[in-house]
Order: structure tokens, then C-alpha cells, then sequence
């Protein structure tokens, strides 16, 4: 059921809790696609389930980001970030942190990075794949200061003005762990 899969997740202590929790999402879905329950229904459980499965994730490997006291948020983009996931949707995520200064960011950008490495590992184990070209927090064009976020952004926009090509993944952005400000500030 949908309230113990939440439960699961909120419970689970080892990688092999969570693979569960992947195939127990899995076999909700076909139980309510049994029940003819609507798309738009089932869609809405699957992002938020797997929105809860990546928060609990990060809440693990994160702790090392926590200690240091380092202001980020965690981002997904394009299906995720509309809130509109699939079962097989893949990663599309970034981190953007507060930054101060060139040397201090760089310190913040390997630890957010060894972090996020590891959280988009763990959820490619939980059926969440991840392809080469796409943006993911634990590369280095995926963890960003929030005034690098700025420029690449506003340099994309400025891209699709000259050349009619559009970034559409930045228009599809949801804070899924941290402080939530950072992404609205992009």
C-alpha cells in the first residue's frame, strides 16, 4: 500500500531496503493500473514516492555536507522537476550552494560532488538510471554556486534568443532536499 511504501522509506537503514521499495512501487503501480486507477493519479504517486526515496537517500549521504554546514539544494529537472515521473524516468538532477568565494567554492563543489556521486549511484541501484549526457549533481556541471547557476541559465536564455534553441530542462526545476530558496533564486 501506498502509506507502508512511505513507511519503508522513511525506515530504511541499507541499499537493500530501498531496492525493495523500488520494486514495491513498481507493483503498486500495476495494482493500480489493475484498478483502472487515472494516469494523472498514478503519476502524481510515482513522483512522490520517488521524491521521498531520493530525499531519504541524500539524508545518508549528506551528512558529511550537513557537518560542514554547506547551504545547498538538491534539483531535479525536465519530468521529475514537473512532478511528472514514470517508473522509468531517469536522473536529471544538479545541486546549487551558496558560494563565497572562488577557493571556498571549490571546497564546497568536492563535497557536494563526493556526496552526490554516491546519492546517483545509489539511486541508479534503486531504478533510477542515469545517462551520460544528462545533468547530474555529482558531475561538475551539475554542482554549481548559485551565481554560476545564474550565468549558465541566463547565458542558455540568451542562446535561445539568437539561435531559437532552448535549455528546456531549467523551465522544469523542483527543490527536492535542502534549502528550497537556492532554487528559486535561479
Amino acid at each position: 500500500s501506498l502509506g507502508q511504501i512511505q513507511q519503508d522509506i522513511r525506515n530504511a537503514t541499507k541499499l537493500e531496503h530501498l531496492k525493495q521499495v523500488s520494486q514495491d512501487i513498481r507493483q503498486l503501480v500495476q495494482n493500480m493500473l489493475m484498478q483502472e486507477v487515472a494516469t494523472e493519479q498514478i503519476i502524481a504517486f510515482i513522483s512522490m514516492l520517488k521524491d521521498k526515496l531520493v530525499q531519504r537517500v541524500i539524508e545518508w549521504e549528506f551528512q558529511a555536507v550537513e557537518e560542514q554546514q554547506i547551504n545547498y539544494c538538491w534539483v531535479t529537472f525536465a519530468s521529475a522537476g514537473r512532478g511528472e515521473q514514470t517508473l522509468n524516468t531517469v536522473q536529471t538532477n544538479a545541486l546549487i550552494f551558496n558560494g563565497e568565494g572562488q577557493e571556498h567554492n571549490e571546497l564546497m563543489q568536492k563535497i557536494l560532488i563526493d556526496a552526490a556521486r554516491r546519492v546517483n549511484h545509489i539511486l541508479a541501484e534503486c531504478d533510477f538510471p542515469f545517462k551520460p549526457h544528462r545533468m547530474l549533481a555529482g558531475n561538475l556541471q551539475g554542482c554549481l554556486s548559485l551565481r554560476q547557476w545564474q550565468v549558465v541559465i541566463t547565458q542558455s536564455l540568451t542562446l535561445a534568443r539568437n539561435d531559437g534553441t532552448v535549455h528546456a530542462d531549467f523551465f522544469d526545476v523542483q527543490a527536492v532536499a535542502g534549502d528550497g530558496r537556492l532554487a528559486e533564486r535561479i
